[in-house]
Order: C-alpha cells, then structure tokens, then sequence
C-alpha cells in the first residue's frame, strides 16, 4: 500500500486498460500528462499500454526526485517505470532516487530534463537494461557537457539483467557503490 500511494498506482477492471496496473506520469506541476498500464498476466499479449498520443517528452518519477532534490544525492536513470520504483524506494534511505526515460530511446526533451536535475544532483547513473548499451552510452555523453552533475554508466550485479529485478539488498548495495 505504501508503493501504491507513493507512485499514485491505480488498477484497471475494465475498458482498454482492463487488467492493467496503472502507473501515472506527471509533469513538474504535477499535472497527469501521460500514464502506463501494465499487464498483471504474464502470457498477456501486450505487456505494456500507454495513453493514446501522449508521446515521450516526460520522465516518470521526475517531480518526486525534484522534491527529494536536498536529500537525494545521485539519481539513477532506468528505462521503465517498475525498475524506476523498484530502485527509487529502496534506493531513497541511502540517497538515491530514479526516472524512468520509458523504454529504450530516448528524446530531446528528456534529455534536456536530465540535463535540468543534473544541476540538482551531485550525480547521475545511466543504470538501463544490457541491451541498450549504446543508449546508455549516448545519454552519459551527451549529459557530460550539459549537467553539473558527474554522469557514470552502472552496472547491475552479476546475473541481474533488469533493475526491476533488483532485491532491496541489490538495490542498497548499488547505492553504496554510486551514491556520492
């Protein structure tokens, strides 16, 4: 309960997101503009819904992180919404937080908002999937000239291909390797 009131998760038992929990995405006001509906059935056909157009300017969990600007030190950057709440709640009580950039590519817009919480954190770390090691690498170059904030690739521990995958040990252990 305390995840789902943190992160606002909603559940779906009907309509196009039946069967779906429901992660909202906010902008800096807090305004909804973008949410992403996760099928709880595993053999579901499409695992991932987001909202009709709402395209990819936002981060998911960015507000949160801004207010959190004081006590978290390094922010890690993963692709979806579960490896960012995963990471970002245990990550929180030893000074790390996280955004999801919501899958594997990444735009200017969200590149320029990193750019703006890297002058609000002491560092940030790239921490996506294996398979997206050339995005990985882009984001680190691309921020190094554009934030305050140093910006390092992670790496996840051995035989954990997914930060969502993470235990809370995993995620606290990260946390004592990156956080400044």
């Amino acid at each position: 309960m305390e995840v789902c009131k943190l992160y606002v998760l909603r559940y779906a038992l009907t309509g196009d997101y039946a069967w779906r929990i429901i992660a909202p995405v906010f902008d800096t006001e807090q305004n909804l503009r973008n949410w992403i509906g996760r099928a709880i059935h595993k053999d579901a056909q499409l695992r991932y819904r987001n909202a009709v157009n709402s395209g990819k300017t936002l981060l998911f969990n960015e507000p949160r992180v801004r207010g959190l600007a004081s006590k978290v030190k390094t922010m890690f950057v993963v692709e979806g919404v579960w490896d960012c709440m995963k990471v970002d709640y245990y990550g929180e009580q030893h000074g790390g937080g996280s955004v999801a950039i919501l899958g594997t590519s990444i735009t200017e817009e969200q590149l320029t908002r990193l750019a703006l919480l890297g002058q609000e954190v002491e560092r940030i770390v790239i921490l996506m999937d294996p398979e997206a090691f050339g995005v990985n690498v882009f984001i680190e170059s691309a921020l190094s000239g554009m934030s305050r904030a140093e910006t390092v690739l992670g790496q996840l521990p051995v035989g954990v291909e997914d930060p969502g995958a993470l235990t809370p040990a995993q995620v606290g252990a990260l946390c004592k390797k990156y956080v400044l």
